[in-house]
């Protein structure tokens, strides 16, 4: 895959910062639910794939932009992997993504009894300079007692626990490195597919109860679930790190 054609199917956009889910009845982002009108090719799927959020790139709060599509849906696999589950695939069009890796589904010890998360519409709300100086600090373990202002702060944003979407973040174990298995990836076919590459953060969403309620099960409220691209190809990695 040529760089041309990477970069009309996915990129980051530049300039955007952190933002955070804002939950309601209006908002250009779709939460929950099931993509009826999404076709997904590339394997034999034994158990649904749960749709996180679908991103609306057309946002200037979007972190990512494409030639090819405006929405942008981030699925993670709960019913797989016994709870580690991963999924890697390319989003060709708003109704097609391609699947070039996915966990094995344990159907007897399944992590959720759901097939679909609550669906919900939302938008990106900006944090304050002041909300993500803050949120930095507590990515480096900031030990100290938080202040009044900046327990309101926190209290603006969600709470630790907000889903953060773009800006520079790692997760609670660090930044994801990852293998790309997407065949046509120029890094993976570079040095022979077991190379790892560094995959660029597009959210981080928690198993935290305050949003969509009690609907993670077996997951902790301390799992994280990361969301991604190869730099590379623009393939979407998606994982999960707990503490």
């Amino acid at each position: 895959m040529d760089y041309t054609t990477r970069q009309r199917l996915l990129r980051a956009r530049s300039g955007v910062r952190t933002s955070r889910v804002r939950f309601g009845a209006a908002g250009p982002h779709i939460v929950g639910g099931a993509r009826h009108d999404l076709l997904i090719d590339g394997v034999q799927l034994e158990k649904p794939i749960h749709h996180f959020i679908t991103l609306d790139t057309r946002d200037p709060r979007c972190p990512i932009e494409s030639d090819c599509f405006s929405k942008l849906p981030l699925l993670y696999p709960l019913l797989y992997g016994a709870g580690g589950g991963e999924i890697q695939y390319t989003v060709i069009s708003n109704e097609r993504i391609k699947v070039h890796h996915l966990s094995e589904c344990y159907a007897d010890d399944p992590y959720v009894d759901h097939d679909q998360l609550p669906s919900t519409k939302a938008s990106l709300v900006k944090l304050s300079y002041g909300q993500e100086r803050l949120v930095h600090a507590l990515d480096s373990h900031f030990d100290a007692k938080l202040s009044w202002l900046d327990r309101f702060r926190l209290r603006q944003c969600g709470g630790e626990d907000f889903w953060r979407i773009g800006g520079t973040f790692e997760t609670c174990q660090g930044p994801v490195w990852s293998l790309c298995r997407n065949p046509d990836c120029d890094w993976s076919n570079s040095f022979g597919g077991d190379c790892q590459s560094s995959i660029t953060p597009i959210a981080l969403i928690s198993a935290s109860k305050q949003h969509l309620g009690d609907v993670w099960d077996q997951y902790s409220e301390d799992v994280e679930f990361f969301f991604g691209f190869c730099p590379h190809c623009g393939a979407i990695h998606a994982e999960n790190r707990c503490t």
